[in-house]
């Protein structure tokens, strides 16, 4: 390692916090104290990785408030520095730091609503795939068999989370920005999201049963007849065309493929 590499490999170090400001002392001209200087970049990197996270996560950012939400954010950062220079994106396992931190903040809800951020925000960094025209479902509709047994494939901008409490309308509020009510009760029970990029923005609908099973079905890899086959058992009044239109409208597919 040349001496300019070592030079800011001990830059870096103390930037991210695996080393103190004092290694730095040597590296000074005149044996200056390296100290408050490397404590003040070091301090705006922390600063622009908590900022990141409010940014990323603002659903729950803005039910905790700034004073909770910047604590744990401060912890989170301590643990989990940015492993890039560019933030975006970062916090991905927020929400497994928020759920393993139960015991202290005594939310068990508060997980949830962080993977819906989450989910928003990897539909909205996703990259752009082309979207599956509806005609070709149409001409292929012509002989049936080809149909149900084509296969459709995802977008990287469609999202479906599983969530252990009933949290969805929360986040959709907060998300909307509308004002939520503080004493509102969260309640344990099963919900699933599907949140998508569409044409300008990014949507995102609670799923019925019915439409579970079908959609992750598909994702899955499974045929539509047999995608079908598992929405009618989970609810046998799915209406597959209603679901079929509204996915298609949303632009949940980029492909078709195994046909007949």
């Amino acid at each position: 390692m040349s001496p300019l590499e070592a030079h800011m490999d001990a830059v870096i170090s103390v930037v991210c916090g695996r080393t103190g400001p004092e290694s730095l002392n040597t590296l000074m001209r005149d044996g200056a104290d390296i100290g408050p200087r490397a404590l003040v970049y070091r301090n705006s990197s922390l600063l622009a990785a908590s900022d990141a996270l409010k940014s990323n996560f603002q659903a729950t950012a803005a039910i905790m408030g700034p004073d909770f939400f910047g604590a744990m954010a401060r912890a989170y950062v301590d643990q989990q520095r940015p492993s890039d220079r560019s933030l975006v994106g970062y916090g991905d396992d927020l929400p497994d730091f928020i759920a393993a931190g139960e015991a202290e903040h005594g939310l068990p809800w508060l997980a949830d609503l962080a993977r819906l951020d989450m989910a928003w925000l990897m539909a909205h960094l996703a990259s752009d795939d082309p979207i599956l025209d509806p005609s070709v479902l149409a001409t292929l509709a012509q002989t049936e068999a080809d149909l149900l047994a084509a296969t459709l494939l995802f977008g990287a901008h469609v999202q479906i989370v599983s969530c252990d409490w009933q949290v969805f309308a929360l986040w959709a509020d907060l998300r909307r920005g509308d004002d939520v009510d503080s004493e509102r009760q969260m309640t344990p029970g099963e919900q699933t999201v599907l949140i998508s990029r569409g044409a300008s923005e990014v949507v995102f609908r609670q799923l019925s049963e019915g439409e579970i099973e079908f959609l992750t079905s598909l994702q899955c890899g499974q045929r539509l007849e047999e995608a079908v086959i598992a929405g009618l058992r989970a609810a046998p009044d799915f209406d597959i065309s209603q679901t079929l239109a509204i996915s298609l409208a949303d632009g949940l597919f980029t492909a078709l493929k195994g046909t007949k």
